[in-house]
């Protein structure tokens, strides 16, 4: 198991300790501090890929590395795979949709999004489009959705800008 992964889950499990015994909560945390590598998890890439699949009506992907497994895009940004998937398009229901993504630009990007809101520790983050595509898809500017705190798992803080390129959709 990974100890990031590991930590999470010893912090998830100990919680309920804060208010019954703090002190030992207290204890455990600074246990944790101590042998938890900040960033151990993450890969010094400056660009990521992930595949995001169609699973009971979702879009889902899995990054064994990280420990994700059919995790989960929702409030917004499935509607962002649906859109860069192309499923948005008549006739087209792709079940599959790779990208390339960044914190910093790269040539030729497909979608580019900022950081609008940080939702606190372990709530995510909202995020909103600057522009996608082409110029013609300016409707799209503007939309917003949300990231779940598994974004902390390619970067150390939710990044002011996501640039992403669609590497295939089918």
């Amino acid at each position: 198991m990974k100890i990031y992964q590991m930590s999470k889950d010893i912090h998830k499990t100990i919680d309920p300790l804060r208010n019954s015994n703090f002190e030992i909560w207290n204890e455990i945390q600074k246990i944790i501090k101590k042998y938890t590598i900040p960033g151990l998890n993450k890969v010094n890439n400056s660009i990521f890929s992930l595949t995001a699949y169609r699973h009971n009506d979702m879009w889902v992907f899995d990054d064994e590395e990280r420990g994700l497994v059919k995790e989960p895009f929702v409030h917004g940004a499935d509607t962002m795979f649906d859109f860069m998937s192309g499923n948005v398009l008549p006739g087209v229901n792709n079940t599959k949709c790779s990208i390339a993504f960044s914190a910093n630009p790269m040539p030729n990007n497909d979608v580019h999004v900022k950081h609008i809101e940080d939702l606190g520790e372990d709530m995510g983050d909202v995020y909103e489009v600057v522009s996608a595509f082409t110029s013609a898809a300016t409707s799209f500017d503007g939309f917003q959705f949300w990231l779940c705190p598994a974004l902390l798992s390619f970067f150390d803080k939710a990044p002011e800008n996501i640039y992403v390129s669609v590497t295939s959709a089918s």
